[in-house]
């Protein structure tokens, strides 16, 4: 095994002294435990927390860690450090609680034997075909603009990636059909011109559609 790294947010204060603390890499930068503190006394979190627990959580471990942290970095204070440790172990007990206390469902020991078997082919295909598999493969500049597109709400967007790709698939069959009956080229030209006025009826479709939504919003206002 390689060695094992450690946590990026580290409190590195005093490091010679630190080492000399038990469980030392529990305690972390100061600036963590300020974030922690202040999520917790957001008023979204508040809202969470009534709605989860029906009360405001403690949030006075945090401030007091926080408060610790300071003086540690600061001063150098084992005890304050102490301290921190402590409340870590007291949230990580409280975090798994659910977890060792589970008489329910059976734990396992060992992964079960055929965790590593081929997928099936019907899922392989799946896979293929699926929008991540064509995002890390195609262009992704291209599949950034898609994306932010129909993030964006940009109907017209969304539409026109299928319609490329659909037209791409037709090319690519139509190329494979050459090969076996070496049609004449003219062929091919039909076949971009055909492509060419599906895609000018597509467009003129969705431009009268996004028309009539333009229209009937007007309307709604009036």
């Amino acid at each position: 095994m390689g060695d094992i790294e450690e946590p990026t947010n580290l409190n590195k204060s005093h490091i010679e002294i630190l080492h000399t603390i038990p469980e030392s890499w529990m305690l972390r930068e100061c600036e963590d435990y300020k974030k922690e503190m202040k999520s917790c006394y957001a008023f979204k979190s508040r809202f969470y927390q009534f709605y989860v627990h029906g009360k405001a959580s403690e949030c006075s471990h945090w401030e007091q860690s926080f408060d610790d942290c300071k003086e540690w970095s600061r001063n150098a204070d084992v005890e304050a450090a102490k301290r921190i440790i402590a409340n870590e172990k007291i949230r990580i007990k409280e975090r798994l609680k659910g977890h060792y206390e589970n008489n329910v469902w059976e734990k396992r020991t060992a992964p079960p034997e055929d965790w590593d078997v081929p997928l099936p082919d019907w899922l392989l295909k799946r896979q293929k075909e699926s929008n991540l598999h064509t995002y890390f493969d195609g262009d992704k500049e291209e599949n950034e603009r898609v994306i932010n597109d129909i993030v964006n709400g940009n109907q017209t967007e969304q539409k026109l990636p299928q319609f490329q790709q659909r037209q791409i698939e037709q090319e690519t069959s139509s190329q494979e059909a050459n090969k076996e009956t070496s049609p004449p080229p003219v062929s091919n030209a039909v076949a971009v011109k055909d492509s060419d006025k599906e895609m000018e009826l597509l467009l003129k479709q969705i431009s009268s559609s996004d028309s009539k939504k333009e229209s009937d919003r007007r309307c709604s206002i009036m």
